[in-house]
């Protein structure tokens, strides 16, 4: 058993990793946070000519697959609930399309366009289905759907059916982040330059035939957020900076403190209480059960994750955090926009974090590392039918974030 000095970090990505190293600029002017971060390799993009299904399938792999059947169903069961229908498995209760076209009603707000067969042979199924993937395509355009047939999702072949989920959740979850923030297609700051590093790759967040540009930029404003919401508990040494939604998330921290930061009230105790000596795998499955409690109790966020999710894996599946935390963004932004005017949360939220400092200076006994470095590429596995070398892959474009306004 190793002690070293106690920094409310948390942050698992202190952990031996690969040296690849991404220079990320920190906004705070302290010498004591470091301005890069050593992080896992990143694994590169196929050509940009790659299909949306290669994209897709690659964050489906054996390892995954089990966290996204969980999440998908939860989150179209919170969509579907809305018309007081329900699935219970994801393969089996869409094949025949028409819980499918009711997900997308209710998703897109089209109801007179998405009018299923009322016959439940196999013909009417894949009339569901296709009426489904056609509605997608005129939606978003040909070149950003994943290549799937009707026939896949009707023979109830799962990867098939996650993808086609995943890329509704996508579209309609995530998509609307980068709308919300047009400033961040028109402020540009080389000071704030971001180069994402990340973990697990998010289909059609990398390269794609259509939609790979705005759904990078969708996951980058959401990033932003996040970076703009923690931006004082970064300059107090509380957190290091958010690099991406895998490990920055292990340790529950970061989604204790966006909750303290919307309203302190709602988690008076945590540096007091919860961030404790203890081991630090205990330690954080005491903060994400803390966060995702709350934050289903008092904010009405559903609980997508579990504690098990982020803690068992070396690399938290990425998509899965960002479908949470989107949620978390659509409650909290719309909330803050309401509450500009109001200063006692901004007050309170400072008292909190100036009482902090002492805890830094504390000590807690972390575990010796046991688990084995798990290659990132385990969350990304190329489908058997295709191939991958290294002559096919290409570096990803250095995005940038706007400039952080002061909260």
């Amino acid at each position: 058993m190793d002690s070293k000095k106690f920094s409310p970090h948390l942050n698992s990505n202190t952990e031996s990793q690969p040296q690849h190293v991404e220079q990320i600029p920190n906004r705070s002017t302290s010498n004591r946070l470091v301005s890069s971060h050593l992080i896992p390799p990143v694994t590169t993009n196929r050509t940009h000519n790659d299909t949306s299904t290669d994209e897709l399938n690659k964050n489906i792999s054996s390892d995954y697959q089990d966290i996204q059947i969980r999440t998908l169903t939860k989150w179209i069961n919170v969509q579907l609930s809305q018309v007081d229908e329900h699935i219970d498995s994801i393969d089996k209760d869409l094949k025949n399309g028409k819980k499918l076209l009711k997900l997308l009603s209710v998703v897109s707000k089209n109801t007179s366009a998405l009018k299923p067969e009322r016959g439940n042979m196999r013909i009417h199924e894949l009339s569901n289905v296709a009426l489904a993937l056609k509605f997608l395509q005129d939606e978003w355009g040909a070149d950003s759907l994943p290549a799937i047939g009707s026939e896949a999702i009707v023979n109830g072949d799962v990867k098939s059916t996650l993808a086609i989920t995943f890329f509704i959740m996508l579209k309609y979850q995530i998509h609307p982040i980068l709308l919300d923030n047009p400033e961040f297609n028109t402020k540009k700051s080389k000071q704030d330059n971001l180069q994402v590093p990340p973990p697990s790759p998010l289909p059609s967040v990398s390269a794609s035939r259509g939609g790979g540009k705005p759904m990078a930029e969708a996951k980058l404003a959401l990033l932003y957020w996040v970076r703009t919401q923690l931006e004082d508990y970064v300059s107090n040494h509380i957190i290091t900076t958010i690099q991406d939604f895998s490990r920055s998330w292990r340790s529950g921290l970061a989604f204790c403190l966006l909750i303290h930061r919307h309203d302190p009230d709602l988690i008076p105790a945590l540096f007091t209480d919860h961030i404790q000596h203890a081991s630090e795998k205990e330690t954080w499955n005491t903060l994400l059960t803390l966060a995702f409690e709350i934050a289903d109790e008092q904010l009405n966020i559903p609980k997508y994750l579990e504690p098990a999710d982020l803690i068992n894996v070396d690399y938290p599946h990425e998509p899965s955090v960002m479908m949470y935390v989107s949620e978390m963004y659509k409650v909290m932004s719309q909330q803050q926009q309401k509450q500009q005017s109001d200063s006692s949360t901004l007050q309170k939220r400072l008292q909190d974090i100036a009482l902090v400092s002492p805890l830094v200076e504390q000590s807690i006994v972390v575990p010796d590392k046991t688990d084995k470095h798990q290659d990132i590429t385990h969350q990304d596995i190329t489908p058997p039918d295709s191939t991958t070398t290294p002559d096919d892959e290409e570096e990803e474009e250095d995005e940038e974030l706007p400039s952080t306004p002061q909260p």
